[in-house]
């Protein structure tokens, strides 16, 4: 057999694996996901998915020929003097698997570890695949050559350029509404057009406001929230003189969505900063027709400034609008506290201000020495060698990239997190004597508060942004203000971060905009009823999970769609296909018996969870259609009336 013949051989065997994988694909997809995407063409989605598979296995069969090639030549000949194409499809075959084998041990078993088992399963994978290129060579029953069959090789050659066509069509899901109905009435409450209608002048309460945003700080990482360890002396003083709310809802699990939605008090859906530019190398700005809490504040007569601890928080994502100062440069609680010191101390007394700080020092896990003599206790594991390296562990942390973690492991990777929490407590303290040494302390609204949480092995993991259980969205809410009733008190009531900037706002005396998606807390905290809710939370790494809160039960939904952007993306496709498998279906937990989320009981509850998953979706594509019809109204405001509302100082 030719060299030529050969290739083409190998092509074929490519195009006709390819073309097998995505239609049974094409089938399982449309038998278990159909019912969740409406609308769908089971042509079109068959169309893209083999012109993506197909391209991947065009390349992928050349990778294979050059291999087989030289693994032909080692094989003697009386092997090969049957089935010459046969040879070539059941190598590809055995190398498809092989590849795929190798892939997911190490990705979801190895995670690349470099211990003596990691080489040894290597290893075996590699015998694995030798021998069931034996079995498929024995079995496979084609035994015709290509050397005169040049219509053969004129189809592989037509079939290979027509998917590498295909492969370039969008991918349909993008397209896909699992509600039909995304009606512009159903928007009506959506009034301000994207500005802020309100006046210059503000005659409301002018107090200073400073907020903390402590990145990755999981509610019971304060003491004050539980912590058998003191790791924050100074927020822990701050909250006998605030309220302590102790069930907070992040609305995201990760930095981005969760801090657009403090800052807009909208749903990320809504928001459309929902997805990490690291997957899809987009980055989703914040829209300047959504007002933010800043804009207001500044609008109001505030000086505004913010010190944040990176480019997700700053002008790369349109997170500065509103700020006069929005410093993202970085350098931890230590750089952002001296930060936030030297800008008060040039504003003048009589301006009020407003302060967002953030820190990324508990996400990332390496405290100053001091403090992790303090709180780490005799470990000598495995994550040591990691510690040793920099970065190297709090990245695997933050990517989930443990096969498997002891209890001893796990307690190490806590101490920790816990000496970060003292960190950034210890530096905090400097702002609040600073405060309290210019006499600000007493009418200041001071405001702590996360992000989102952080999973310590609770579910099998480790890091955020992989799922929405209850340690990755519970978080602490400390608030200071004169305004409140009561001070030292605890709130029992389920609220959300997207309730601050409408409770601030109402506190201060200052219309809420009508986008606002939260629920301004001042009339229950002052006594009134406070109403039945349910809390949406969205936006994991990849956009595919969706969560409801609802009286004791949490809802987590989990259909993934099994294939990402791209199919060359192997992270995320084997990332979404470990998701499939893991959790497909959804989970329900009741969180009043099982606050770990321990129990999936969906299969006891299977009509609440359907009920639960039908009000989840519709939220979730009305928030989507408060974005669309913004831009519609956006667009419909001409530029006369919008300069005459300018000139009179409604909007900016």
């Amino acid at each position: 057999m030719t060299m030529k013949n050969s290739f083409f051989a190998s092509l074929m065997a490519g195009l006709m694996v390819a073309l097998t994988t995505s239609l049974l694909i094409s089938i399982l997809f449309s038998l278990f996901y159909a019912r969740d995407f409406n609308n769908l063409s089971f042509s079109l989605f068959f169309g893209y998915l083999i012109g993506r598979i197909g391209t991947y296995f065009i390349v992928l069969s050349i990778v294979a020929f050059c291999v087989l090639s030289v693994f032909r030549k080692i094989l003697k000949k009386p092997l090969l003097k049957r089935r010459d194409f046969g040879f070539y499809l059941s190598g590809f075959l055995a190398f498809v698997l092989f590849v795929s084998a190798f892939l997911f041990v190490n990705f979801n078993v190895l995670r690349y570890s470099r211990e003596f088992r990691s080489y040894a399963v290597n290893s075996l994978i590699v015998v694995v695949g030798l021998l069931v290129f034996i079995l498929f060579y024995r079995i496979i029953p084609f035994s015709f050559s290509l050397s005169d069959k040049r219509v053969l090789r004129m189809i592989s050659i037509i079939v290979g350029i027509f998917l590498v066509i295909l492969s370039l069509m969008n991918n349909p899901l993008e397209r896909i509404s699992t509600v039909e109905d995304r009606s512009l009435n159903a928007q009506r409450n959506y009034e301000s057009n994207g500005d802020y209608i309100y006046p210059k002048i503000y005659t409301g309460r002018k107090l200073n406001i400073i907020m903390l945003s402590i990145d990755t700080l999981r509610e019971d990482g304060l003491s004050c929230y539980g912590n058998p360890r003191k790791t924050s002396p100074y927020i822990d003083a701050l909250s006998n003189d605030s309220l302590l709310f102790r069930n907070v809802l992040s609305q995201s699990s990760w930095t981005l969505p969760s801090h657009m939605t403090m800052i807009t008090s909208l749903h990320p859906s809504s928001h459309g900063c929902t997805t990490s530019h690291v997957w899809t190398g987009d980055i989703e700005r914040l829209d300047e027709y959504w007002v933010t809490l800043p804009e207001i504040l500044r609008q109001s007569g505030y000086k505004t400034a913010a010190f944040t601890d990176g480019p997700l928080l700053g002008p790369v994502f349109n997170f500065d609008q509103g700020f006069e100062v929005c410093d993202d440069s970085g350098g931890g609680i230590i750089s952002v506290a001296q930060k936030a010191i030297e800008w008060m101390n040039n504003l003048s007394g009589d301006i009020p201000f407003f302060l967002f700080l953030h820190c990324y020092d508990v996400h990332n896990y390496m405290p100053p020495e001091k403090h992790e003599d303090m709180f780490v206790k005799d470990y000598n594991g495995k994550l040591l060698k990691y510690r040793k390296k920099g970065k190297v562990l709090p990245q695997r942390i933050t990517a989930n990239a443990f096969y498997t973690l002891s209890d001893s492991d796990v307690s190490y990777v806590r101490a920790l997190y816990d000496a970060e929490i003292f960190n950034v407590d210890t530096e905090f303290g400097k702002i609040l004597d600073y405060l309290k040494s210019k006499n600000l302390y007493e009418d200041a609204i001071i405001i702590v508060t996360s992000d989102h949480g952080e999973e310590f092995w609770e579910h099998g993991g480790t890091g955020h942004g992989w799922s929405l259980h209850q340690h990755q969205l519970k978080v602490p809410l400390i608030w200071k203000s004169p305004f409140f009733p009561d001070k030292g008190k605890e709130i029992l009531m389920q609220v959300g971060l997207i309730d601050i900037y409408p409770t601030l706002l109402e506190g201060l005396e200052i219309p809420i905009p009508f986008e606002a998606q939260g629920l301004s807390l001042m009339p229950f905290l002052k006594g009134r009823n406070y109403p039945k809710r349910t809390f949406l939370a969205e936006a994991s790494h990849l956009k595919n999970q969706k969560c409801l809160i609802r009286d004791r039960y949490s809802y987590l939904y989990n259909t993934y769609p099994p294939i990402g952007e791209s199919v060359f993306d192997l992270k995320r496709f084997i990332y979404v296909w470990r998701a499939v498998f893991q959790r497909r279906g959804g989970e329900l937990f009741d969180l009043v018996v099982d606050k770990d989320e321990r129990n999936n009981i969906i299969h006891l509850k299977q009509e609440e969870a359907d009920d639960m998953k039908k009000e989840m979706l519709e939220n979730v594509n009305l928030y989507l259609g408060v974005r669309l019809s913004m831009k519609i109204r956006k667009n419909r405001m001409d530029d006369k009336t919008r300069e005459e509302l300018r000139s009179l100082g409604y909007i900016k």
